[in-house]
């Protein structure tokens, strides 16, 4: 199947696929942010535990949202 070369124009001038991904990266550390307050705010675990459950949670999200940015500020355009 041939590529839309006005598709495929549209999508890197406006940079559609790089500000999905940011936008999916930034919904997904609000969520995981709302998570980590309500967990710890409810929690009966100690400090320590609570910390560490955190950690294995929030750890991957902010790697991914960190991923995503450097994704989206690498394929700006020059021109």
């Amino acid at each position: 199947m041939d590529r839309d070369p006005v598709m495929d124009t549209w999508l890197r001038r406006y940079r559609i696929r790089s500000m999905i991904i940011v936008g999916i990266a930034t919904g997904m550390m609000i969520r995981v942010g709302e998570w980590s307050m309500l967990f710890a705010a409810t929690s009966t675990r100690s400090g320590v535990e609570i910390a560490a459950i955190l950690a294995a949670v929030q750890v991957p999200a902010t790697l991914y949202a960190g991923y995503a940015f450097k994704i989206f500020q690498t394929t700006k355009s020059i021109t």
